[in-house]
This record gives C-alpha cells, structure tokens and sequence, in this order.
C-alpha cells in the first residue's frame, strides 16, 4: 500500500537515509525539524506581530501583575504552541492549497514491500537513485554507522556529489529542540501565574533560566560525545562488520558496494569482490569523517536555531508588554522594554 504514494520522476530532490529500526516518531520530528523549521519560524513570527498589534490596540485580553501593571497573555501562551503546530502539520496545511515541497525518496515508499521480484529492481537501482538525487538528509542514530545499508548509501552518495550536498540530522536534536523551545512557555505560563501575586516574580525567571542551563549542558555535553563516537566508528569501520536489518540483504548490498568499486574506477572491473570490499573501506575512512564533521559543525544547532531558543523566550514577553500602550502606560517606557527583550 505504501508503493502506492510514490510515482515516477525525473529528479529527485532529497534521498532520506535513515534505519529501520529507529522509533518513527523521533525520524518524524527530525524530518519536520529539516524540512518545516524555515516555514513554521516564519509564519510564527507573522502570528506574533499581529497578535502583538491586537494587544497593544486594546483588543486582547489583559491581567495586572502584582506591581498593578497590564499586561497581555495570549502572546505568551500562544506563540510557541503555535510554532510547534506548524513545524508538525503545516505542511500538510499548505498541501491543502497546492504547495508541494521536495521531492523526496523513502525507501519504505519507494521500493517494494511486498512483492519480491519488484523489491529486487528497486534494491538493484538503489546507486541509481542516489545518482539521481540533488541532497542527502541523514537521519543519523547511534546505529547509522554499524548497519550495512545506511553506510552503502551515505558512501555511495559522496563518492558522485559534493559533501555540501550532504546535511546530517541528529534524531535526538529534534526531541532537545522541542524540550529547550517548551521551557520559555512553561516558565511564561508560570511568570503569568505567580506574578499576580507574587512581586518578587522573578524566582520564577530565575528557576527556568536554570532549567535551560542545565539543558544546554546535557545538548552540549551529548554533542560532543556524539561527534566523538562518529569519529571512533569511522576510523575503526570495516564493512564485514557492519549488520543488516535482514541479514538476507548482506549478498546484495555487497554486490552493490562491488559495482560502485568497479563503476567508480577504484577497482579494476575484473576485481573480486573482495578486493572491492577492502576498497571500499578505504573510500568509507578518507570521505565520511570530513564529510560528518563538515554537516555536523562545530556547535549543535545552528544560528537560526539559536534565535528561534531567544525568541521563543523574550518575544511573547515583548508583545504582551505592548498592552500597556492600550491602558495609559507610557509609550517611552514600553519601548524601552521592548529594546531590552531584543537584546
């Protein structure tokens, strides 16, 4: 049934590597975190500033902190749930009014699952599709690197594209990302809360601001592990000993291993495909340690990602603040919060 959602292309635009094994919705969160973050952080931000007109008009609803001071509440409660339903489901949304993203290759989609002979072709072509593809995401697990098929791919793909083509996706990142993103909410929630009646609300700022420290300790901390774990498995691969999901596939993906040898040239077309095996672990240990260093960085999330964790913090503090602008507060003293939240 699953054969049924692909269809024949001429390109395709991004081939998924990922293992079977892995929980799909880990897989799902890191393919939204790729694939929606640009589009979902945009259409927040629109949510945002009308949200934030809305309240400094007078059209929103407002609470009195314990200082007697308005302020709004839909900013802050709002803005982040609304960004993670985007991020999950909007483009999805936007599919209901004809956008269409890349188009992808899924090997649970796009070969066979039930019918054998069929699932052979697509297994045979599988260097043909990775030829035929623009960019790599990898879906990358602390298994990626030991299993067979996912070690072929990512090496069969870098020995024809360039290693910028290739974008490596963490699939615990994904899971921090929405962990560091939901604390600024949590502690919103609880600032709106406690501020009521309690004036030295800042214990409050004070407890999440921890709480996030001590989560970037853990991300920082698990990155460089994890950068430190690729390195060991690469320099000690050795395809004869990496395990397959169906250890009936180890005769075709070494049959194909051998063709990328000879097609490649780093054998000659009459090498044993033992000799090419050996080749192969060569080419595993001079391309992928660069190439996983190059798409992994030297930070665990990028810039965007950076401003997305400030602005999912000081934002909807800054929008709901403009209420004041509604009930009398002065216009200079508004702007001056909203200068500091900025910064």
């Amino acid at each position: 049934s699953t054969y049924k959602l692909s269809e024949p292309v001429s390109r395709i635009g991004v081939f998924i590597s990922h293992n079977w094994v892995v929980k799909r919705i880990l897989k799902f969160l890191a393919l939204q975190y790729y694939f929606s973050f640009d589009m979902a952080a945009t259409l927040t931000t629109v949510f945002a500033c009308l949200l934030g007109a809305a309240t400094a008009l007078g059209l929103l609803p407002v609470v009195e902190d314990a200082t007697g001071k308005p302020v709004g509440i839909l900013c802050r409660i709002l803005c982040v749930p609304c960004f993670f339903i985007l991020l999950g489901f909007g483009r999805s949304i936007l599919a209901k009014f004809g956008y269409e993203g890349p188009m992808v290759f899924l090997d649970k989609v796009c070969i066979h699952q039930e019918d054998a002979d069929i699932q052979k072709q697509g297994i045979d072509r599988l260097g043909t599709f990775l030829a035929e593809s623009d960019r790599m995401l990898v879906l990358y697990s602390d298994i990626y690197l030991i299993k067979l098929w996912t070690v072929y791919e990512v090496a069969c793909f870098l020995s024809q594209r360039d290693i910028s083509k290739m974008t490596v996706v963490p699939v615990q990142h994904s899971v921090i990302f929405v962990i560091v993103c939901s604390a600024p909410t949590v502690g919103n929630i609880l600032f709106i809360v406690v501020g009521r009646f309690v004036p030295a609300s800042d214990l409050v700022i004070l407890m999440v601001g921890a709480t996030m420290g001590q989560i970037w300790v853990f991300a920082s901390r698990y990155w460089h592990r994890q950068r430190a774990a690729i390195d060991g498995r690469l320099s000690n691969f050795r395809v004869r000993d990496c395990t397959c999901f169906d250890e009936r596939d180890r005769p075709a993906v070494y049959s194909n291993v051998a063709i990328l040898m000879r097609s490649s040239g780093t054998v000659a077309s009459s090498a044993p495909e033992e000799e090419a095996l050996d080749a192969f672990d060569d080419l595993v240990h001079r391309i992928l340690p660069h190439a996983f260093r190059n798409s992994l960085g030297r930070i665990p999330f990028q810039i965007k990602h950076y401003v997305v964790f400030a602005a999912a913090r000081n934002v909807p503090l800054m929008m709901d603040d403009w209420a004041q602008l509604a009930h009398g507060g002065d216009p200079r003293a508004v702007l001056a919060e909203t200068v500091v939240c900025l910064l």
